[in-house]
């Protein structure tokens, strides 16, 4: 599947958007889901689990320690997606 920069963060945008239940435009790329948002551990895996199933991706344990915010997020997953 190929994904466009701008494809990706929309939806990886949209996925935490729905996950914590907040409307986008609150959202920014240094918005930290956890101090912010009060993301805690199992917020943090459902986001994680839907967006490894959309793009068809996985995250490590170590991954998952370093997403704090939307930018940290994107990021990650565009690595992902070209490995």
């Amino acid at each position: 599947m190929n994904h466009t920069v701008d494809t990706v963060a929309n939806r990886v945008e949209a996925i935490i958007e729905s996950a914590i239940e907040v409307n986008g435009e609150v959202l920014s790329s240094t918005t930290d889901l956890v101090q912010e948002f009060l993301v805690d551990s199992l917020d943090a895996l459902r986001i994680a689990l839907q967006i490894e199933d959309h793009f068809g991706i996985e995250f490590s344990q170590n991954d998952l320690g370093k997403l704090r915010t939307v930018a940290d997020i994107i990021a990650a997953v565009e690595a992902k997606v070209k490995e």
